[in-house]
């Protein structure tokens, strides 16, 4: 299994640690994997096209679409209920 590239770990740990799981908010990590999965689709980097109206949300974020992700790529465990809609810092700690 090849190792994450740098600058994703410089941001994994750039990222503020909360009491629940002593690391990152499941939030953040759930918008992270919205806006990476669509990247892939629609490789838009103006990080504006992938924020909901009102400014607060990433688009498509759910806890449906980040289990479809996470299944992909064969993890089916429960990861984050809200997928991420209630992160309100996930816009600015995804970006």
């Amino acid at each position: 299994m090849q190792s994450p590239p740098d600058k994703f770990i410089d941001w994994y740990n750039s990222l503020k640690k909360v009491k629940a799981n002593n690391g990152p908010a499941n939030g953040s990590i759930a918008t992270a994997l919205v806006v990476l999965n669509r990247l892939k689709e629609d490789y838009t980097l103006d990080f504006i096209a992938h924020i909901a109206d009102g400014g607060m949300q990433i688009k498509g974020a759910s806890g449906a679409a980040v289990a479809a992700i996470l299944k992909a790529f064969g993890e089916e465990r429960p990861f984050a209920k809200e997928g991420g809609r209630t992160n309100r810092g996930g816009p600015s700690e995804v970006k």
